[in-house]
């Protein structure tokens, strides 16, 4: 026997707090003993889920595999306007059943409806809004270049070249030998701001951005290091993909100093990304 998708007004207040403290508790009673409002509230939660993808590709592909999968139905040319009362049927009919809601949640789409912020983005799509790395690889060049090119006699030659191991690494994208290198060499020597700095930006290159904040941070102290300027940046954006509250805090402290320093090369992409964390 069909059953009606019936509670998606009270569905959607619920999920939009538009309910007093009284009737919250008594939809989450509900949704623990009432088998077809947890059913529809997880269906509900799934589609909306899917447009939450929405302005990337993937979101893209998937309206128009729908859209293709109701062409078929003839899902388009019906000729009534009336409002229908979507039908949720046994396992055997559940995939019209799927068309026919995300149907509905395609034209609600294309009316705008679910999509009234189209400039919001997610963390990972900001982190790659602005290519900065040109900027850190001219630095790594430069630096490579001055440990590279010192003399046999020099009395640090040793500790230089350990340096040169961690930048060549860095640089040829074996970020794990990198971090590897600049961890065994912090054993010897504790403060050395540039292994701080590239054990940091190892890790931030390979999302790993709980630890890059923690060497990151060592190396954004040293305000008279060649890199502080990316060492905070780099900084800034780590704790804004960590996307936890103390984050995005220290994120936005960054990101206000990085504006207000007068020798920053970051200028603009910090007021961006300020923007971003208070928009979203």
């Amino acid at each position: 026997m069909d059953q009606e998708f019936k509670y998606l007004t009270q569905i959607e207040n619920y999920l939009n707090e538009n309910i007093s403290k009284e009737e919250k508790l008594d939809f989450e009673k509900q949704l623990r003993e009432n088998e077809e409002l947890a059913q529809e509230f997880t269906l509900y939660q799934n589609m909306v889920g899917a447009i939450e993808l929405e302005g990337t590709d993937l979101m893209r592909d998937e309206l128009k595999n729908i859209q293709v999968k109701l062409e078929k139905e003839n899902y388009f040319n019906q000729t009534d306007t009336t409002t229908k009362i979507v039908k949720m049927e046994n396992t055997k009919k559940s995939n019209r059943n799927w068309l026919a809601i995300a149907a509905g949640l395609l034209l609600l789409i294309v009316a705008g409806i679910l999509l009234q912020s189209p400039n919001k983005m997610t963390r990972a799509e900001a982190l790659a809004k602005f290519d900065t790395n040109q900027s850190a690889n001219e630095l790594l060049d430069r630096q490579i270049n001055e440990y590279e090119g010192l003399g046999m006699a020099d009395p640090e030659r040793g500790k230089k070249d350990s340096i040169a191991q961690i930048l060549n690494a860095y640089k040829t994208g074996t970020y794990q030998a990198s971090y590897n290198a600049a961890t065994e060499f912090l054993t010897r020597y504790p403060n050395d701001a540039v292994a701080q700095y590239y054990a940091g930006m190892s890790k931030f290159q390979d999302g790993k951005y709980g630890k890059a904040v923690e060497w990151l941070s060592a190396s954004a102290q040293q305000k008279d290091a060649a890199f502080y300027d990316q060492a905070r940046w780099y900084l800034a954006l780590s704790y804004t993909m960590l996307a936890t509250t103390v984050g995005d805090d220290n994120a936005i402290k960054l990101f206000q100093q990085i504006m207000d320093a007068p020798d920053s090369k970051f200028k603009t992409e910090a007021e961006w990304h300020l923007a971003f964390l208070k928009n979203n």
